[in-house]
């Protein structure tokens, strides 16, 4: 008689459709997955800031499942970390951007205060969540500097008023010089020419001989 194939029936059938089903959800969660790449936006209150002002860079998303998130400065090509927050344990990790004038909340936004022209820069913000999920987004800040305003064709008060110091300066150079002149010549016209006789029968020392001799 040939031999059939055992086939589990029953209560085994249960137990080894449970056993394949475990090994199946161990394996999965052995296996790394792909992480999420999501872009964020950031917002920038407020929308014009100066130097000495403050701003706060306040980017978008939840923070739901969050474990940690950074803050980089840089120009695109290479950014520099500046803070990383780490919510599940609510601690802060200041970088090598760190200026001492930045600082970070609870909800990922970073704080500037006292700005200067050097903060002017690109932003980077990478959220990383619990389910490996990355969220990254960047931004531009500009810091105005409120005591200079250059413009094409147009200068600043201080320098329009330097052109024109430097042009009354010119002016008054160009009179005093047409001045000197004109009192050089006026007293050159005034005066009488040397050895000119003033009555007759005086010696004129120009005079030739034979206009002496009539002359005396």
């Amino acid at each position: 008689m040939p031999r059939t194939a055992w086939t589990p029936k029953g209560p085994c059938l249960r137990w080894w459709l449970m056993l394949l089903l475990g090994a199946h959800l161990l394996s999965s969660s052995c296996v790394a997955q792909p992480s999420r790449n999501i872009t964020i936006k950031i917002k920038q209150k407020p929308p014009s800031v100066q130097v000495g002002d403050s701003v706060a860079l306040i980017p978008e998303g939840s923070q739901r499942n969050l474990s940690s998130c950074r803050w980089f400065r840089g120009d695109r090509d290479r950014f520099f970390e500046i803070v990383e927050f780490m919510p599940f344990n609510n601690s802060v990790d200041y970088k090598e951007a760190y200026s001492g004038r930045e600082s970070i909340d609870l909800y990922c936004e970073l704080h500037i205060r006292n700005l200067s022209l050097w903060d002017s820069n690109f932003y980077r913000i990478e959220k990383i969540t619990s389910n490996n999920t990355r969220e990254a987004g960047e931004t531009a800040l500009l810091v105005q500097d409120k005591h200079r305003y250059w413009s094409r064709g147009r200068l600043t008060p201080i320098a329009t008023i330097g052109v024109a110091a430097a042009c009354f300066v010119c002016l008054s150079f160009f009179i005093a010089i047409i001045a000197f002149q004109t009192a050089n010549l006026t007293n050159s016209g005034d005066e009488r020419l040397p050895g000119s006789p003033s009555t007759p029968g005086t010696n004129c020392p120009i005079c030739s001989p034979l206009e002496t001799a009539r002359l005396g």
